[in-house]
Formats: structure tokens, sequence, C-alpha cells
């Protein structure tokens, strides 16, 4: 499976709904095509990745990490976008979602993507190699 159709087709179908529990989903989907996305590719590339919920904090901070400047913003985004998922599943009790708020997630979200895809090289495998290292002998600047 293609991680962006959980973005072109579902988040995409369900942001305009009139029903919230819709809207919430189409963050949550949103969310995880971009997870997925840069995921798959890390993995493709012979970064550990996770396998556990540790994950969604250990992507951003990787590419935060890796000496790129386009990828730190990119980790920023995509923790700003696992908020947003959070409070989509988790946040009953917080204010509704909107059509708006999904339209400019979902634009955040294929913003992030294209940064992704643009920062994409063997400079990012070899910072983030780097940055795992450092980790592993516990230096880190998160």
């Amino acid at each position: 499976m293609d991680p962006l159709d959980f973005l072109n087709k579902t988040a995409i179908e369900l942001k305009s709904s009139r029903e919230e529990s819709d809207r919430r989903s189409s963050v949550s989907r949103a969310y995880y095509a971009v997870f997925h996305h840069i995921s798959l590719y890390l993995k493709h590339c012979g970064i550990k990745v996770p396998k556990d919920a540790t994950a969604h904090i250990k992507i951003p901070m990787y590419l935060r990490n890796s000496g790129i400047q386009s990828a730190k913003e990119v980790g920023q985004f995509v923790d700003e976008l696992r908020d947003a998922r959070w409070e989509a599943d988790y946040g009953i009790n917080l204010n509704g979602i909107n059509s708006k708020d999904c339209n400019l997630l979902i634009l955040k979200v294929y913003q992030t993507i294209q940064g992704f895809n643009s920062c994409k090289s063997s400079e990012l495998i070899i910072g983030i190699k780097q940055y795992q290292q450092k980790t592993e002998k516990g230096i880190t600047n998160n």
C-alpha cells in the first residue's frame, strides 16, 4: 500500500464531512500518510526505526538532528502534525475540528511531504545514522 493513499483518498474524502468524527479521522489519516511515507523511506535506506510507538517521537527527532536544515523543519512539522493527530484521536472533550481546520492541516501535510521529498539524499541518511550512533553512546542534543 502507498501511505499517501491515506492522504489522497481517505483524508481528502473525509475533510469536508458534516460529521465531526469523519473530520477527526481525516486529520488522523493525513498524519499517518506523512508518518508512514517518511518511515518507509528511512527503513528502505537502512535506518533503524522502532517498531513501537516511540517511532512517532524518534522519526522527527532523527530529521531534526540530521544536520540538514530543511530536514530539521520537516521534523518540526511532523511533530506538529502528530500533536494535531493526538488532539483529533484523543482530545474528544476539546473544541471540534471543522472543515477549515482539516483543509489547513492537509495543506501542511502536503508541504511536509514536499519538504521531505526535497531533502531525501545520502546526506540525510548519513546525518541520521551519525545521530543514531551518538545517541547509542549517550551523546544527544534532541
